[in-house]
């Protein structure tokens, strides 16, 4: 994963036997995290041996304290945002326990180091970039602005689809034709994994067809498969012709999102394939559906996420407004 070197070897020339079990447990050590986080934890340990570098500083395991508050400290004075140098913890930690050695991020140097800055940060002002929530009405403007090629029917059907099923980027783009449940009433999606399922057990999720056909995503979908012609195979596939038939990047979620938002007048910057999500748990909230119901639907292990982020927001000037009985 990066040049770090552990300063407890594994022993050399190990009996074949036991070097096939090394071989095997690396094996099940590389899945264990989805591809996209070792990705993420490569790019960030290289900023650390960037750090490291310069400062002439050991890549040896394990990392003293100190180093990594340092760390830190290098990271905010170039501006990076708290939970970008969050991140870049996690992948130190994480590179430590692979390795057997206690983790240096849980010392007391370095949590306090990070809690300090965050709070300085907050009183700076500084907030989580969250994307604008999408909902029905922006769906219905963005419906009438379709051009009818396959690329649009794609992403129109992905973002109704996202929207409705509450669902992540990859698990919109992990869909395979096997995996939807044609229903009289709507269909059934069954995703085989997902970020906070990484032992595959799978979940299904139910996506009512919906009174206005123009953000139906049940029609959007059917349109779609119509156009392709496929049958099995992945569900969202690219259409350039240097990867025909291909299976969706994660990313296109995204871009489909910002390409609906422009067309109707709205900051793509604010728009991303997490609105889709968000703005289904909103509108959702908005219309006073119970907590429970919201986390079974969109899968999230903890609900004060939910609560926090989507029914708090969405309900801030309702009829549960406790003001509204003094003003």
């Amino acid at each position: 994963m990066t040049n770090f070197i552990p300063t407890t070897p594994v022993a050399a020339n190990p009996p074949a036997v036991i070097a096939g079990f090394l071989d095997h447990i690396s094996e099940l050590q590389k899945l264990s995290r989805s591809p996209a986080t070792i990705k993420a934890y490569r790019s960030d340990l290289r900023q650390f041996a960037r750090f490291c570098d310069e400062h002439s500083m050991a890549q040896t395991l394990p990392m003293a304290p100190f180093v990594i508050a340092s760390f830190i400290s290098w990271m905010a004075q170039r501006g990076l945002k708290a939970v970008t140098i969050g991140r870049r913890l996690s992948a130190i930690s994480a590179l430590h326990k692979k390795s057997g050695h206690e983790d240096p991020t849980k010392t007391n140097l370095v949590s306090e180091t990070m809690d300090g800055l965050r709070r300085q940060r907050a009183a700076a002002g500084e907030r989580a970039n969250r994307m604008t929530p999408m909902d029905p009405a922006k769906l219905q403007e963005m419906a009438g602005e379709l051009s009818g090629s396959i690329v649009d029917t794609r992403d129109w059907a992905i973002t109704l689809l996202g929207f409705s099923g509450l669902l992540r980027r990859s698990e919109i783009a992990a869909l395979n034709h096997d995996d939807v449940e044609w229903r009289a009433d709507g269909i059934v999606l069954h995703i085989r994994r997902s970020k906070t399922d990484q032992g595959g057990e799978g979940a299904v999720v139910g996506v009512p067809r919906a009174s206005n056909e123009g953000i139906c995503p049940v029609v959007a979908l059917k349109s779609y498969i119509a156009a392709t012609g496929a049958i099995e195979g992945p569900l969202f596939r690219n259409h350039s012709p240097a990867a025909k038939h291909i299976r969706i990047d994660p990313r296109v979620v995204a871009s489909a999102v910002k390409k609906f938002s422009e067309r109707v007048n709205l900051d793509p910057a604010k728009y991303a394939g997490h609105s889709l999500r968000s703005g289904g748990a909103t509108a959702m909230a908005q219309k006073g559906v119970d907590l429970g119901l919201i986390v079974n639907h969109g899968r999230w292990q903890n609900p004060q996420t939910v609560s926090r982020h989507y029914i708090r927001p969405a309900n801030a000037l309702g009829v549960a407004n406790p003001m509204r009985e003094v003003l």
